[in-house]
């Protein structure tokens, strides 16, 4: 042992007596050590805080994780080696009872690094199971005199050897015939874990694989076990437990709207009509269930990512089943069969319909969410009962008006302002909020509106507070209805905020065409870029001033993400053919920016993506220029070069 002066932990601390057994009087649970000025550092407080630090850290493991094996690792793992009287013991980490534990490289019974303290393996002479376990203890070592001598310990500045270290150790014993550790094997000071049992017989000497019973507890890795919420968001598209319970309710309530009105296509045939009907409807109420269970799982924080793809793969399965039992006993003379064809397409792609199992088998999430949603607004368009046009989610005010700081919450205000048509009475809209996590926490006050055709419009309040984590982040806040999530969707880009910086202003001008549900890009045919016309992009110019006309200049350009531009036109920003445009007081206009590229020796290629860009300047105020140039409002749109459409 080192020359130490005595032990306080050991002396004090109830942690000692937790992990040890041993008795301590007077308990206390120390937690640090606080070094004085004036008075001498002794090893003692330097050795207590250490031990504080390592049997917190031992404690941890031990009582909250467990003894095992991280997923994806091989520690200790006992195979068959195929020699005489011996096996082999896997690479890798393990924990026991708290402690960490390192086999850094392949090795077998015989040649680990206790080897010479073990006793040797004998062939049984008869069938026999035996117990393999790991022994685990930590033991003092020095330059010289302790059990394992490191003369790497001595400083050679100064010739002497000034703190002892701590080793950890380890072996893997067998013990004959036995299925449990003797209590006469267990050592004070020392953790065990059994790794495998091993059925030896008299036949062999040989270890073989079929001969070992792994033991070990493995796949202990917190964080694949913990069950952390659903949560995808690819730009200013985020799918949360919220979303994807609508989704399912929106599929339950459909196909129960169609069961009740009658409007599920079907014929059954002679014989059993009536048998042939009742499993039709059977299948369909399973369907229906299977969606319950999923809104109850996601709203009570039962799904992660990988869960909702599995569900959504059961999801799958369930509607084509449906279809099955459809097309084998209700399509009689095929009245069912465009039905079962066109769901067919949004369960498999076709066409311009991405489908759901093209994105499950990619493992993607967002877009499964999203090719069901589209699958739900075809299920629920029997005639024209979907609500049609626009909605804008339009940023107001914040309050306070002051540089975002840390810790401190702020107020932003949002127009959730809807223009459409519905046969029902009122829609609901749904109302989703992201942010990145690092910049801090994000809420809205209303998650859901319900909003009355053919416009009206509605407040929200989303609440930020800043972390202090990260620097910058986008806020995006994006309207839909529930019915029609795809294409009754507000498309305005995120706002940008800065830590310690002034939050943005509002804007009166921003973006109000149509974005694609998963990448947010504006989709341009190919042959709207070539045909004469070009193609035209929908901004929209806001005056908030309830006295005042105010007049803009507005400019526009297209920058492909291409080496060859020729054709590509306005390359550089160009004042479009209505500017200057004024908008009088309280009023709102749509500005149209055209972009094409119209050189038959240069036709885009299908994928090509780019930015369409677009700037508004306030110029004149009721007629009047404005006394000081204003600083334009820029609005940038993604866009993707689309299939041709007739």
């Amino acid at each position: 042992m080192g020359d130490n002066s005595r032990d306080t932990f050991k002396l004090t601390n109830v942690m000692h007596q937790v992990l040890t057994e041993e008795s301590v009087s007077d308990p206390q649970h120390y937690v640090g050590v606080r070094l004085q000025q004036g008075v001498p550092l002794l090893d003692a407080d330097w050795n207590e805080l250490d031990d504080i630090r390592r049997t917190e850290a031992q404690a941890l493991l031990n009582f909250f994780i467990g003894s095992g094996v991280p997923a994806n690792n091989s520690g200790f793992e006992i195979t068959g080696s195929g020699g005489s009287n011996s096996f082999t013991i896997g690479m890798g980490i393990m924990s026991v009872d708290g402690l960490i534990v390192i086999n850094p490289q392949v090795t077998t019974y015989i040649s680990q690094p206790e080897s010479s303290n073990l006793g040797n393996l004998n062939q049984p002479p008869g069938e026999r199971t035996d117990l393999i376990y790991l022994d685990v203890w930590d033991e003092e070592v020095g330059a010289n005199g302790s059990n394992y001598d490191d003369a790497r310990l001595v400083n050679p500045q100064i010739g002497v050897e000034t703190s002892r270290r701590l080793a950890r150790h380890w072996a893997v014993r067998v013990e004959e015939d036995a299925q449990a550790i003797p209590p006469e094997n267990i050592e004070e000071g020392h953790h065990y874990s059994i790794l495998a049992l091993m059925e030896r017989s008299p036949s062999t000497s040989a270890i073989q694989d079929a001969m070992i019973i792994d033991q070990r507890k493995i796949g202990i890795t917190l964080a694949d076990n913990l069950k952390v919420p659903l949560y995808v968001r690819r730009g200013a598209e985020t799918i949360t437990p919220q979303r994807f319970a609508t989704m399912l309710t929106t599929l339950r309530t459909t196909l129960f709207n169609r069961l009740k009105d009658n409007s599920i296509p079907y014929q059954t045939a002679a014989p059993d009509e009536q048998r042939k009907e009742a499993l039709i409807f059977m299948s369909q109420q399973a369907l229906m269930h299977l969606c319950q269970i999923g809104e109850n799982q996601a709203l009570a924080g039962s799904l992660n990512n990988d869960d909702a793809l599995d569900f959504l793969l059961q999801l799958y399965d369930s509607q084509g089943d449906w279809l099955e039992i459809i097309d084998e006993l209700g399509n009689d003379a095929s009245v069912a069969q465009t039905f079962i064809d066109d769901y067919g397409d949004y369960l498999e792609g076709a066409g311009t319909i991405d489908g759901l199992k093209p994105a499950l088998d990619n493992r993607d999430l967002l877009r499964s969410v999203v090719a069901q949603e589209a699958l739900n607004t075809w299920l629920a368009s029997t005639g024209d009962n979907l609500p049609e046009g626009s909605v804008d989610a339009l940023y107001i005010t914040v309050v306070e008006y002051e540089p975002l700081t840390a810790g401190s919450s702020y107020d932003f205000t949002y127009d959730i302002s809807a223009n459409f048509t519905s046969l029902e009475v009122d829609e609901e809209f749904q109302i989703q909020v992201s942010l990145n996590s690092a910049f801090g926490t994000v809420s809205v006050d209303q998650s859901t509106l319900t909003l009355s055709p053919p416009e009206e419009s509605a407040t929200i309040t989303v609440t930020v507070t800043p972390s202090g984590g990260l620097a910058t982040a986008d806020l995006s806040v994006i309207a839909f209805a529930s019915r029609n999530p795809v294409a009754l969707r507000s498309s305005q880009t995120p706002i940008t905020l800065e830590l310690n910086a002034l939050p943005p202003v509002a804007t009166y001008y921003f973006y109000v065409g149509p974005l694609s549900a998963v990448d947010r890009e504006f989709e341009i045919p190919q042959n709207h870029l070539t045909r004469p016309q070009g193609r035209n992009v929908l901004f929209r110019l806001r005056n908030d001033s309830a006295t005042e006309s105010r007049t803009y200049a507005v400019q526009g350009q297209i920058i492909p993400n291409t080496g060859n531009t020729t054709g590509w036109q306005p390359i550089t920003l160009t004042a479009i053919d209505d500017s200057p445009i004024i908008v009088a007081a309280g009023g709102e206009t749509d500005v149209l920016v055209n972009v094409a590229a119209d050189d038959v020796t240069n036709i885009p290629d299908v994928g090509t993506t780019g930015q369409i860009i677009s700037t508004a300047e306030l110029i004149e105020i009721d007629g009047l220029a404005v006394s000081e140039p204003q600083t334009p409002v820029t609005v940038t749109v993604p866009f993707v070069v689309d299939e041709a459409t007739s």
